[in-house]
């Protein structure tokens, strides 16, 4: 859809669909474009760390990584599929592993690729690894500048399992603002604006 607006519906966005849309309203409340701007983050994680394997301290406490994902494959058991990924951040490698959506994360998983991974460690026989970890290409990142203070979105499992995470909504929210942001009207008179030097409300909303 080319005329994206506040009031467009989310089945329209590319990348969304009726399946994605119809999770967005069933979990979240959201139907529009403006009602996806105005879901805000509950919270900011410190992205502006990056560790080796070789340096994680213990469980529990998310690390950022950088590293190449070498090989991905779907494990198939009595209970469903996981995936199982292996992560190199060029001196060791440890094990990614997604128990939820694992065919949708293995389409869009980007192998042999330098990308950023970032999750809660575990440490089981001696190995540590790292279940559903976000996962991002480096170049992306760079062009972001993923390295500092990352919003976290409300989310759920149903629309994790669908690749609208905390970090898949992030990505969605910020190309829906980047593309409405210009049709955002403002609340506040043009003088109070003017007078305390205030962003427009479209800028304000790339910053959130």
């Amino acid at each position: 859809m080319a005329d994206v607006r506040p009031s467009t519906p989310l089945e329209f966005l590319k990348g969304v669909g009726p399946k994605r849309s119809d999770a967005l309203v069933s979990e979240l409340g959201l139907r529009t474009c403006m009602d996806l701007v105005l879901h805000l983050p509950f919270r900011y994680e410190d992205r502006s760390q990056f560790v080796g394997i070789g340096d994680i301290q213990g469980e529990h406490v998310a690390v950022q990584m950088q590293g190449v994902i070498t090989r991905a494959n779907e494990v198939r058991g009595g209970r469903g599929s996981r995936l199982v990924a292996t992560f190199d951040d060029g001196e060791r490698t440890m094990e990614l592993q997604w128990f939820r959506g694992a065919q949708w994360i293995m389409r869009n998983l980007p192998v042999q690729k330098q990308v950023v991974i970032y999750g809660k460690p575990k440490l089981y026989k001696g190995k540590w690894s790292i279940a559903h970890p976000e996962v991002e290409l480096l170049s992306q990142f760079e062009l972001r500048g993923g390295d500092g203070l990352n919003p976290v979105y409300p989310s759920t499992e149903k629309l994790a399992r669908q690749g609208l995470n905390s970090a898949g909504l992030a990505k969605l929210i910020r190309n829906v603002v980047s593309q409405v942001s210009p049709a955002l009207t403002e609340t506040l008179p043009a003088s109070v604006v003017s007078k305390m030097k205030l962003l427009g409300r479209g800028e304000a909303m790339k910053l959130v």
